[in-house]
């Protein structure tokens, strides 16, 4: 579904990108070229991402602004 929309919506200015916080680098790889994902995926090591948004699950998604505010979460 993210990656439908990615594609669907990027020429309208829409940015999907994958925080990966909790696999081993090597699994995350694995599922990005399993299903062939074109959004950019970053790894969070420190798992800063989770703290800064309250992250209580997974899979979790935010919808962010352009000027970083949280529009939304799932």
């Amino acid at each position: 579904m993210l990656e439908t929309a990615a594609e669907q919506y990027r020429s309208a200015g829409l940015v999907v990108v994958g925080i990966d916080a909790q696999d081993f680098r090597s699994d995350a790889r694995r599922f990005i070229k399993r299903h062939s994902l074109t959004y950019p995926v970053v790894h969070d090591g420190g798992n800063s991402t989770l703290t800064h948004y309250d992250v209580t699950g997974f899979p979790e998604a935010w919808f962010i602004d352009r000027a970083g505010m949280l529009l939304a979460s799932t």
